[in-house]
């Protein structure tokens, strides 16, 4: 492990950023590694009418 790996694991820049969205269709809730809504789709119905859920987005 490099000293940068360390550093990385302590600071936890390992991590994928996600970003909660909400289902314009059966109102689900989920998070997704995709920064578009354009190209995501709702896990519960299969929709595509998201948006993104304010205030959500983690790293």
């Amino acid at each position: 492990m490099t000293l940068l790996d360390k550093l990385r694991s302590m600071v936890g820049g390992n991590r994928v950023r996600t970003f909660t969205y909400e289902c314009r269709e059966c109102s689900e809730v989920f998070e997704s590694p995709i920064a578009s809504t354009s190209q995501v789709d709702c896990p519960a119905c299969g929709a595509n009418a998201i948006r993104a859920a304010p205030g959500k987005a983690t790293a």
